[in-house]
């Protein structure tokens, strides 16, 4: 089942869902490609059951983090993320994932320092516009 929801009027709602899954203690593959007015990725809670992420297209950018608090820090079961929309990767944004294998950015520009380091498992990136390949990612 596709989820496709309006996120413009409260981030929070995002949240919603998360906690849900948590509750629910489901592992799911989540397609996010149907929502609108979400246009940057930032760090949320909860995650720990996504084990495949589709980011909407609206999505051009994952939030910069400090590397001791990642984005995709609660995301720890994620395997595989499509960002088909996402222009550019922030500072320490997957850094030290551990579950991360797969990734797919076909429009990310800029790919900030760090952004993948110390990813272990990542076995598969495809970043085709990559132009811009920060220290470390």
């Amino acid at each position: 089942m596709k989820l496709s929801v309006d996120l413009s009027e409260q981030e929070t709602s995002i949240e919603s869902l998360f906690a849900a899954l948590t509750a629910a203690d489901k592992y799911v593959d989540l397609d996010l490609s149907g929502c609108t007015g979400l246009t940057e990725w930032g760090a949320y809670t909860d995650a720990g059951k996504v084990v495949s992420l589709v980011l909407p297209d609206t999505v051009t950018k994952i939030a910069e983090s400090p590397f001791s608090a990642p984005t995709f820090a609660s995301f720890a079961s994620l395997e595989t993320l499509t960002a088909k929309g996402v222009k550019t990767v922030g500072d320490y944004a997957f850094y030290r994932h551990a579950a991360l294998t797969s990734i797919s950015m076909p429009s990310a520009t800029a790919i900030e320092a760090g952004a993948f380091q110390n990813c272990a498992a990542l076995a598969s990136v495809s970043l085709p516009a990559a132009e811009t390949i920060g220290t470390g990612a």
